[in-house]
Parts: C-alpha cells; sequence; structure tokens
C-alpha cells in the first residue's frame, strides 16, 4: 500500500466511523425508547453493515495493485450492487417501522443479503469473462502492434542512409507501411505462417540495411595493406561486400514480398471470420 493509499485508507475509515456514530445518534434520538425492540436492533444492525460495506468497497477500489484487471464492467457492476443493496436496507428499516413481525423481517433481510450474494457472483463472473475475452484480444492484437513499430523503426534506418540508391528504397517503405497501417490489428491462429513471413521478412530487410551501412563504412575508411600483401587481395576484399544496389535489390524484393504477404493475411482473415 502507497503512502497515498494509506492516508486515503484513514479518510475512509474517519469518515465510517463518523457515519456510523451519527446513524446511531439519529436512530436513538428519533426512536423513542419504547419501539426499540427487536426489529430497531434488526434494521439498524444492517443499515450499519451496508454502511461498513459501501465504505469497504471505496477503500477497496483505493488501494487495490491493479485498478484496470477487471475493467469497467467490474467497476460499475459492483458499484450497482452496493448502491442497490444499501437502498433495500433503508426500504427494509422503513418496513420495520410497520407491523410486520420480527420473523417476516428477518427472512426479509435473509432474501435480500442472499440476493447480494448472487448478484455479487454474477458480476464478478461476468466482468472476469469480459476480460479474459479483452485480454485475449489484446495478445492477438500485440504482433502487429509491434510489427507496425519495428517496421518504423527499420524504414527510419533507410531514411538516414546516406547512400542514394538506398534512399530509393523509402518510396516502397511508405507503401508497405501504409499497407501495414490499415491491415487489421488481429491475429487469428489462422495466420500464424503469414505473421511469421512477416516477421522474418521484416529482419531480412533490417539485416541487409545494416550491412549495406557497415560496407559503406569500410569502404569510406582506407584499409591497411599488409607488407608483402600484393594489390589484388585488396581488390578481393572489396569485391567480397555487397554493393548498394545489389542491398537496395534486395530490401526492395523483401518489401514486394511484404505486401504480397500482407495483402494475404487480409484475403484470409476475411475467410477465418
Amino acid at each position: 500500500m502507497t503512502d497515498t493509499g494509506r492516508r486515503a485508507t484513514l479518510i475512509y475509515v474517519a469518515i465510517l466511523v463518523a457515519t456510523v456514530a451519527t446513524t446511531l445518534a439519529l436512530a436513538f434520538l428519533l426512536i423513542p425508547e419504547s419501539a426499540r425492540g427487536e426489529r430497531f436492533n434488526l434494521a439498524l444492525g444492517f443499515i450499519i453493515f451496508g454502511e461498513i460495506l459501501a465504505s469497504s468497497y471505496v477503500i477497496w477500489i483505493e488501494n487495490r495493485e491493479d485498478p484496470g484487471n477487471r475493467g469497467l464492467a467490474y467497476n460499475l457492476g459492483i458499484s450497482y450492487v452496493v448502491i442497490t443493496y444499501c437502498a433495500g436496507v433503508l426500504a427494509l428499516a422503513g418496513i420495520s417501522a410497520t407491523e410486520i413481525s420480527f420473523g417476516w423481517l428477518l427472512a426479509l433481510y435473509v432474501v435480500w443479503n442472499f440476493l447480494l450474494f448472487v448478484t455479487f457472483l454474477v458480476v464478478a463472473r461476468g466482468a472476469g469473462f469480459v476480460a479474459e475475452i479483452d485480454t485475449r484480444r489484446s495478445d492477438r492484437q500485440e504482433f502487429m502492434i509491434a510489427l507496425r513499430q519495428e517496421f518504423s523503426a527499420v524504414r527510419d534506418l533507410a531514411n538516414s542512409s546516406s547512400d542514394e540508391t538506398l534512399l530509393e528504397t523509402v518510396s516502397i517503405f511508405d507503401s508497405v507501411e501504409e499497407e501495414l497501417t490499415y491491415a487489421t490489428t488481429e491475429s487469428l491462429p489462422g495466420v500464424g505462417a503469414l505473421d511469421s513471413q512477416l516477421q522474418t521478412g521484416l529482419q531480412s530487410i533490417r539485416e541487409s540495411l545494416e550491412g549495406g551501412r557497415e560496407a559503406a563504412t569500410s569502404s569510406d575508411t582506407p584499409a591497411r595493406t599488409p607488407v608483402g600483401a600484393g594489390q589484388e587481395g585488396s581488390g578481393e576484399e572489396e569485391a567480397s561486400a555487397p554493393g548498394s544496389s545489389v542491398v537496395a535489390a534486395r530490401v526492395s524484393k523483401e518489401l514486394e514480398e511484404m505486401k504480397r504477404v500482407i495483402k494475404r493475411r487480409q484475403e484470409q482473415l476475411k475467410q477465418l471470420r
């Protein structure tokens, strides 16, 4: 519990104590001693229980570690249950002032508390089911969201290149990024293979760009020729490094393949739904 939560809890407990004390004072001031029988004690006890229940719910909301665990549906559902229960307790307190027998009044309170328990279970189970669906949906969306972020990083890598040949691939990057932006975020089990192809293709593009950048850097740095080594060896080293045109062609090919995979993925998702 954080310091803020601890202070808030103390405030709510103080409010609860003041509310209970006020309820007791009003009850004993407004109800004559001759009318304070079993029904009075029963109604007063459940009123205080309702106050404790409402305060406990507020304290729990304030201090729970994961506020978004069950979502808005759970919070609204439990709030509705607590408010309805307290309203019902007040209504039964009014009924206790009539000529109803203690046995019937007790039965009404038992039924009302049973309804509270059942409603709480239904709301908790329903909210848990909704939270489970949201979690599964979020998990299915994580891949495409992460892929878009990774693709943007790779695109920035290509855009930061000083090689004009590699810069020509930026327009293809923009085209694929547009496809990814409008592609369905959700990933269903039937498109797992296509998702793997997209991930593999993007990784290949990153490796090609990084390799081209390293080759460009090494070509700009004069290499030291060992003593006794001829010019032929130096020529072989330069020939072994991939040229920027080769890297650009490889990147363009991978990007076009990604576009085709994205389109196939969209078509397959339509069939799966």
